[in-house]
């Protein structure tokens, strides 16, 4: 190997050595803006799934969210005549 091939590879390293760094303060960067984020709110009444285990106006409140606008499907209230 000669002078010159050596010189070229210790360039072409310093170069990638280079890219690196700038690639390196990019994502340290990126991982600050991530870790400075507000966290996931807890979960509420709201935002809870429904279970088995759940008070029947939340059931209730489910089914017709999910069923809005089927006239067919929800159920209508009935008064005694």
């Amino acid at each position: 190997m000669s002078a010159e091939d050596t010189a070229g590879d210790a360039a072409r390293i310093r170069v990638r050595i280079a890219e690196l760094d700038a690639e390196r303060a990019a994502l340290s960067r990126d991982l600050v803006q991530l870790t400075r984020r507000e966290p996931a709110p807890a979960p509420n009444a709201e935002t809870s799934p429904v279970t088995a285990a759940s008070p029947a106006v939340h059931k209730v409140a489910l089914f017709r969210s999910l069923l809005a606008g089927r006239a067919d499907s929800c159920p209508q209230p009935r008064f005694a005549e």
